[in-house]
């Protein structure tokens, strides 16, 4: 499996601090997440300073609806990750619906995943946690395991899964894993704890040992993408960027330990 950071543990720096930041850690492989500290720069300057830093580049995160201009959607930026893709050799992209405000959003999520299921550049979906299915401006198949599923085995779509939004229906991540897992192309791995999501790997509660050990085993191949949030106090405390390095660092740490035992 390829080990990798999200750009998305940032949202607050800016984007040559956010890749500075990953340059230092114990990993130069990264998911960039095209939020709103990367959205809006030219992507010829993105791929400059991803190569300044000698960062690999294994998938890309579509940016999230609200930071749309009006003349966007989701297809718009899907296809502009498929161009960034290329030029960076990664070879996934995750896209997915966050914040519904009508239904056409995620009926067009679904002819989007449909029309480009075949490009030569896997198409991600991704599951969503309970506080989305909670609220009914937000509630989608992707948070309901027996939809999604049914969904990517009717059209043969590739996912991203990630651990904490499934832990937050009180499930085991393994269960989910082994549910989806011949349509998982990337996991977004992150500890979780009592609500919290997207925590530094060994600070929450979830066998992320075992069942790191145990993708190892069934021979997983794909990205292992940390996904935290090292600038929601609530989720992680971390103040400042070294000690943001610290905790990427011992979230690569807790993955090297499983692997190496």
């Amino acid at each position: 499996m390829n080990i990798s950071i999200s750009t998305g543990a940032f949202y607050k720096y800016n984007y040559k601090e956010i890749f500075e930041i990953i340059s230092q850690t114990n990993c130069n492989e990264i998911e960039l997440c095209l939020n709103n500290a990367f959205v809006n720069i030219p992507f010829g300057e993105i791929v400059k300073e991803i190569k300044k830093n000698n960062l690999i580049v294994h998938s890309i995160h579509t940016p999230f609806e609200f930071l749309w201009k009006p003349n966007e959607d989701e297809k718009f930026w899907i296809k502009q990750s498929i161009d960034l893709a290329k030029s960076l050799e990664a070879k996934i992209i995750t896209t997915h619906i966050t914040f519904k405000d009508d239904i056409s959003l995620e009926e067009q999520h679904k002819k989007n995943l449909i029309e480009f299921c075949n490009s030569d550049i896997l198409i991600c979906t991704e599951n969503m946690p309970k506080m989305m299915a909670e609220d009914p401006t937000m509630d989608s198949f992707l948070c309901h395991s027996s939809k999604l599923l049914n969904f990517l085995d009717e059209f043969e779509i590739s996912m991203t899964f990630d651990t904490t939004h499934w832990a937050s229906y009180d499930m085991p991540i393994s269960e989910g894993y082994n549910l989806f897992e011949s349509h998982i192309r990337n996991i977004h791995i992150s500890d979780y704890s009592k609500g919290v999501e997207h925590k530094v790997l060994g600070m929450g509660n979830l066998p992320i040992v075992d069942f790191i050990q145990a993708l190892h085993k069934d021979g997983y191949k794909y990205p292992l993408t940390i996904e935290l949030d090292l600038e929601d106090k609530k989720r992680n405390f971390v103040e400042n960027k070294k000690q943001s390095i610290e905790a990427l660092n011992a979230s690569l740490q807790v993955i090297h330990n499983a692997l190496n035992n």
